[in-house]
């Protein structure tokens, strides 16, 4: 599966996740009416109209017991699933957090949300809320965390809500939003944490966001977005997570990206036009994880990826890489997953690896040479096929029969591929090599069997799927 089945893969374990039920959503609110005796605003009152908009918000959304039990001081600890926040200034007391997390809420956001103008924290996250953001959403002009994220809101994002200066986290992926990212979010020069992956919105990224130069985070995969990449994110000098993968963008890669040298998270694919380069990543010594596959990205692997300590999960598939693997890379303490198929990388598999390194993909390239012995490893996962290497006898045991048919230089085309029920083809080069599922589209390369293409062989260990951690 694509970036998008990567996406509907988590949004069904979200969507487990929040199923709570009726009997346990009960205990919740036993418990609330436990806390709230406790956590009443002890040095003043809540004005009589914040107090109404709460309870009549949470009517529309079906806590009957808790407006009951709340209806005079309706403050609550602000660690549980339904909550609210007070602060209270002399004698006077104000609702400033609101949090309706996984209850499965449905319906729209009700008008009087709007109207808690003290409100500096809402939360109503993995829910079933529908309908447009209000643009009256601008007269939270206090808030400081605002999560929107997993629900079915539609229509375009509001402009108003670059009214919302004070913002340090906005969250609203996973929704059903529609049209671009409005420009006034350049105006929120405070954002450190910023989520709009699979948001639905579209088009380029505006240039007024050259203005949020405090972005710690920022998810924007699975979406629609067009155009370049802005050099000016290359100026964003605290950005630890960078997240564009499943777009419609176009290349290169910014050579401004070199500057982002706190970098741990970045994933780019996917990128038309343009040629980028691994020159970027010099200084990047921080990564963690980085995926840039599919960027027409050309040149060699770094010679000082070994520099890369804390390196876990690295893909660099489906691209025109050249020249040899280094030994380092294969000898990184922290690597677990190294995905470098469909490239033109050129000799042999390093002859050492770190036990750690399970998962390897290696596929469509121009390696030689014979296999190493720690493919005897437990647990090995590797992807060799479609290269030039040598098939001995000392590795005849634990590669799969048949694999000398899977090389570049064997002369497929003596027996034709028999086509099976339920899409399962099995390849003949003399020999039966292996039963294959077809037409399963996933992050596992396609490959050719003498001419059939298939994808994601699930019969052989050698060729088995793997996921984004």
């Amino acid at each position: 599966m694509g970036a998008r089945g990567y996406s509907s893969k988590l949004r069904g374990i979200e969507k487990r996740d929040r199923e709570v039920g009726e009997v346990q959503r009960v205990k919740l609110l036993v418990g609330i009416a436990r806390a709230q005796i406790q956590t009443q605003p002890s040095n003043g009152t809540i004005p009589a109209a914040e107090v109404h908009a709460l309870n009549t918000i949470l009517g529309i959304w079906g806590f009957v017991e808790y407006v009951n039990q709340l209806r005079a001081e309706p403050c609550t600890e602000f660690n549980t699933s339904l909550a609210v926040k007070c602060k209270c200034n002399g004698t006077v007391c104000h609702i400033t957090g609101l949090k309706v997390y996984a209850l499965e809420v449905r319906g729209q956001i009700p008008d009087e949300l709007w109207s808690l103008t003290y409100l500096n924290d809402l939360d109503l996250g993995i829910n079933y809320l529908t309908g447009p953001v209000s643009p009256s959403v601008g007269n939270l002009i206090q808030m400081q965390s605002m999560k929107l994220g997993h629900n079915s809101f539609s229509g375009e994002l509001p402009k108003e809500l670059g009214k919302l200066t004070e913002l340090t986290v906005l969250a609203f992926g996973t929704n059903n939003f529609s049209g671009p990212l409005p420009l006034e979010l350049g105006n929120l020069a405070k954002l450190e944490l910023l989520y709009f992956d699979s948001s639905g919105v579209s088009g380029p990224i505006p240039l007024t966001f050259a203005a949020l130069q405090n972005l710690r985070v920022m998810w924007a995969q699975d979406n629609e977005l067009t155009g370049r990449i802005p050099d000016f994110i290359g100026s964003w000098s605290k950005l630890s997570q960078l997240r564009f993968w499943g777009n419609s963008l176009e290349g290169p890669i910014p050579s401004t990206f070199s500057k982002l040298t706190a970098l741990e998270d970045l994933r780019i694919s996917d990128l038309s036009n343009g040629g980028s380069s691994l020159a970027i990543l010099k200084d990047m010594k921080s990564l963690n994880v980085l995926i840039l596959r599919n960027n027409n990205i050309s040149g060699s692997i770094p010679s000082n990826i070994g520099d890369y300590k804390n390196l876990s999960y690295l893909d660099l598939s489906f691209n025109s890489l050249t020249g040899s693997i280094p030994d380092s890379l294969f000898t990184l303490s922290s690597l677990s997953y190294l995905f470098l198929g469909n490239n033109k990388l050129t000799g042999n598999i390093p002859q050492q690896k770190n036990t750690s390194l399970l998962y390897i993909d290696l596929s469509y390239n121009e390696l030689s040479g014979s296999f190493p012995s720690w493919i005897n490893q437990t647990g090995l996962q590797l992807n060799p096929v479609a290269n030039n290497f040598t098939i001995g006898s000392t590795n005849n045991s634990v590669l799969p029969s048949g694999l000398s048919c899977l090389q570049r230089n064997f002369p497929c085309g003596r027996n034709s591929p028999i086509l099976h029920g339920h899409g399962t083809v099995v390849a003949y080069c003399g020999v039966v090599v292996v039963y294959c599922h077809t037409a399963v589209h996933g992050h596992g390369t396609a490959v050719a069997y003498c001419g059939v293409v298939v994808q994601h062989c699930c019969a052989l260990t050698l060729l088995a799927s793997f996921d984004f951690p």
